[in-house]
Parts: C-alpha cells; structure tokens; sequence
C-alpha cells in the first residue's frame, strides 16, 4: 500500500497553456490539492514552468513535494521528449532530470484525456444528442479541439481501460461533404497545400474558417476577431457571419467525429474534449454535429447507435496524467488505485530523479 500523503506531479501541456497540479495518491482517485495554469509563452521552456509552480507549492506547504511526475503533452511522445507543433518550444526529458520529481513520464494529453475520461463520473459527461449506452467492452474515444485536435482510443475495461491508443488523428486530410466544404478546401488548399482535420477543427482553424466563409459570400469578416470572439458572437445571434461560421464548425467536427468513430469501430462511445467545445456546449448540442455524425451512408444505422458525450470536467487530462503517474511509481509505493496495467500505459521514456 502507499504511503499516508504521497504526492504526485501531473501536468497537461498544451499549444497555449499549461496546467500543472499536485495530487495526493491513495485509495480511490487522486485528490487535486494544489493547481496552477501558466501561458506557454510566457516561459522559454518547461523546466522554467515547473520551477515557477514548485516555487508556489513549496510557499503553500513544504511538505507537497512529488515522488514521481507525469506530463500530457500536445504532441507524439518519442525517446527524448516530445516535439509540440502547437506551442512554442518542446519538452526534452533531460531538461527534467535533476528537479526532484522522481520518475518522469511523459505521455499524449489525449492518452492522459482517455485514462481521465474512464474515472468520470456520468454527470461528467453529459450526452451531445440521445442519451444511449454504448457497448460493454467496446472501444470508445475521445477527441477534441483546442490550439489543435487530438485523438485517443480506449480499449478494454470502464473504470480502467486495458490499453490506450494516441494517434495524431488531427492530422488526417480533411475531407469535405458538401459543396461549400469543397469550396472551403479549395481555398485552404490554395494556403496550406496539403489540408488537414486540425486546419480546420481547432481554434485558430475556426477563425481560418471565419475569413473563408466571409470571402465566399463576400461578407466583410473582421480580422482582428478572435477565435473567442468568433464563438462568443455566434453563440449570442449577434453577427450572421459569425453564426455561421460556429453551424459550419459544428458539422465538420461532427463529420470527423464520425468517421474517427467508424476508424476504431467506437461502438463504447466517444467523447468530445476541450475547453472550445465546452465553450459552445449549448450550440454545440443543437448544431448540426449529431446530425453529421450520423451520416455515414450505408453505416448510418451503426453510427447512430454511438454514444456521444461531452467532457465537462476541465481537469481530466490533469486527473488522467496523476493516475499516469501512480500506475509508474515501484510497487511497494502504489496503492490499489492504480489498476492500469503496465503494458497499457507505460509505454512512455522515465528520467532517474
């Protein structure tokens, strides 16, 4: 069994922010204890984040110290580090090694969404379109947008999936349904070349698709909006440019939703995360998404029987990364929390502390 107040580093590192916490690791869940969000930008790297957030640590309590770390970040996860497209420098481990943080893993923040999402309760996760039960033992997964878009699969057990699969799902080429769309990605193409899911599904891709779809009706769209201000205004009715521009991000996100759900046979469920789809939730559920979902031609019937939930609880990729971590700590340091398989979910490279 672990030990009275043992304490770990989680961490969700995305393009734009970072959000690290301690956690206290026993019986049941980890308990959040002390958290703090920092801009990406406003560090040069994460060592100077995690300096700065041990420094407030240490000012509210001395004895929160971590016995080992684990950080989702917004990226593919490789020997060294992580190379994160979205934000604007990259995490290496050994800048990490003499921090004392004990064993340091790192994994994809949405591996660290999937294993988060398996501990939420029902009222965390509330249904986009008919509440349904998806499948026992299905796979399900969980997708979203942000600074960029990302994937994860879960496979196995509820409460603690047997494995967890993170792809890099935001980078698949786009593919349009209607003419409107084609001539959306005409115009992308002519910007990017290649078009991919993140380019549109994400949030700078929404105030991308702002300016778009303003240059196709010949509507002026204001370029000093931002992604915020986009949503904010089309959520209200105040601008039709605007609303229109949240309706088209609806669907497409629904279309990708879709089709990532027939890619893994998702018949457990899928789950749309992150703080922009939180943001719109009202929209979001009387858009066009579920509709779009659907639509999967001589699979609709498969694809409406799917399950598609909302991730509400901001911190689930936190919670998910604390559990990450006390899946790595030595065994006689863990408690009966942390079920998760090695062979799941250490996949990822440790630094010695």
């Amino acid at each position: 069994m672990i030990a009275s107040e043992t304490f770990v580093l989680a961490a969700d590192i995305g393009g734009t922010n970072a959000r690290l916490a301690l956690a206290e690791v026993g019986a049941g869940q980890p308990d959040l204890l002390y958290a703090q969000d920092f801009r990406c930008r406003d560090f040069p790297n994460l060592r100077a984040v995690v300096g700065e957030f041990l420094s407030g640590a240490g000012r509210v309590s001395a004895r929160m110290r971590p016995q080992a770390a684990a950080f989702a970040v917004a990226g593919p996860v490789g020997p060294a580090g992580a190379d994160l497209p979205n934000a604007p420098w990259n995490v290496r481990l050994d800048d990490l090694g003499d921090l004392g943080l004990g064993p340091v893993r790192l994994l994809n923040d949405f591996e660290a969404l999937a294993i988060g999402v398996a501990a939420l309760a029902e009222h965390d996760t509330p249904p986009i379109g008919p509440a349904m039960t998806g499948v026992a033992g299905a796979p399900r997964i969980v997708l979203g947008a942000g600074t960029g878009f990302g994937l994860a699969a879960m496979l196995g057990g509820v409460d603690a999936p047997t494995q967890v699969i993170a792809g890099e799902g935001g980078h698949v080429s786009f593919a349009p349904t209607d003419d409107m769309e084609i001539e959306i990605l005409r115009r992308f193409r002519r910007w990017y070349g290649r078009v991919s899911v993140e380019r549109l599904v994400s949030g700078p891709g929404l105030r991308i698709l702002y300016l778009t779809l303003g240059q196709i009706s010949g509507v002026y769209a204001d370029p000093d909006l931002t992604p915020e201000d986009i949503a904010t205004l089309g959520m209200r009715g105040r601008d039709d440019l605007c609303a229109q521009t949240l309706a088209r991000f609806c669907a497409i996100f629904g279309s990708v939703a879709g089709d990532a759900a027939l890619t893994f046979g998702a018949q457990g469920g899928v789950f749309i995360a992150g703080g922009l789809a939180n943001s719109i939730a009202a929209f979001l559920e009387a858009s066009a998404f579920r509709e779009r979902f659907e639509a999967k031609g001589r699979l609709q019937a498969y694809a409406a029987a799917i399950p598609t939930r909302r991730v509400a609880q901001a911190h689930t990729a936190v919670l998910g990364a604390a559990r990450f971590a006390a899946a790595a700590m030595p065994e006689k340091e863990r408690s009966v929390l942390t079920t998760l398989p090695e062979t799941g979910f250490l996949r990822a490279r440790s630094v010695s502390p």
